[in-house]
């Protein structure tokens, strides 16, 4: 679980980048942002859901 929050980084590094040296992710950085965004909300609603049953 805490494996897919590492890469909150790259959100951070993103802004930083954007604050700092007026750099504009493009739209491949922005999908692949989202993507570790979904996977990690799956991760804790499958958590969740396991923790019901048990």
């Amino acid at each position: 679980m805490i494996g897919s929050f590492d890469y909150a980084y790259l959100i951070f590094a993103s802004l930083w980048g954007y604050l700092l040296f007026s750099e504009v992710p493009d739209g491949m950085t922005w999908l692949g942002m989202g993507m570790i965004l979904l996977a990690g909300v799956i991760v804790l609603r499958q958590q969740r859901r396991s923790n019901r049953y048990v």
